[in-house]
């Protein structure tokens, strides 16, 4: 497995947070946004119609994209590194604990450095998104929570030769695999690279899915 950190754009920055802010979305995942970012005014966002409350965090959220864009390449840089010293122990125990060759598996990984708190993922395209503000320790977490369902998935789909979209919310799959995650950090070597092993303690940043 080999992975790239990218700074993921203002476009795409914008597009992934705004697809938790429309009124379909639980409570839940809107007010995450609210928590990162306490210069928004949640309550304004709450009264506004979707068109208004959308233009709204488009300007706001633009105008922190540009005003952090040092950070973001900083936060790239480390984010990189961090892999770069990393990436041959996490060969050596993904293969080991999944009984299959990683080193030879999902080359083409792409991380981007985002604004948005939630960290979305794409099975198939492997890649996923990591929240800006969080050290690397968190950059490491999130890493090898979805390099776990880049492995398990691609052992899944090799048994049950499936479709991609069905390993993605809200289907029952994605969940399953979320439930292996913790079961998996607790029992296996991956426990031992994993920060903060939760059978020594919990501590939630961000929100990985």
């Amino acid at each position: 497995m080999d992975l790239s950190v990218k700074i993921m754009s203002k476009i795409d920055t914008l597009s992934s947070i705004l697809q938790f802010q429309t009124d379909d979305v639980s409570s839940y995942w809107r007010e995450a946004l609210f928590n990162a970012y306490p210069f928004l005014d949640k309550e304004k966002c709450s009264l506004l119609a979707w068109k208004d409350r959308k233009q709204y965090l488009t300007s706001e959220l633009s105008k922190f994209y540009d005003k952090i864009k040092m950070n973001l390449q900083k936060k790239c840089i480390l984010s990189q590194q961090t892999w770069n010293e990393k990436k041959e122990n996490i060969n050596h125990i993904y293969t080991k604990v999944f009984d299959i060759n990683c080193y030879n598996l999902f080359n083409n990984m792409v991380a981007e450095i985002s604004l948005n708190p939630i960290c979305p993922r794409n099975i198939k395209q492997h890649s996923y998104s990591v929240f800006w503000a969080g050290d690397e320790l968190n950059f490491l977490k999130t890493s090898l929570h979805e390099m776990i369902h880049f492995v398990w998935f691609y052992i899944w789909k090799q048994h049950f030769n499936d479709c991609w979209e069905k390993y993605e919310a809200p289907n029952l799959k994605w969940i399953l695999s979320e439930m292996v995650i913790d079961t998996l950090i607790k029992n296996t070597d991956i426990g031992n690279i994993y920060p903060e092993n939760p059978k020594k303690k919990t501590h939630i940043l961000i929100f990985i899915i």
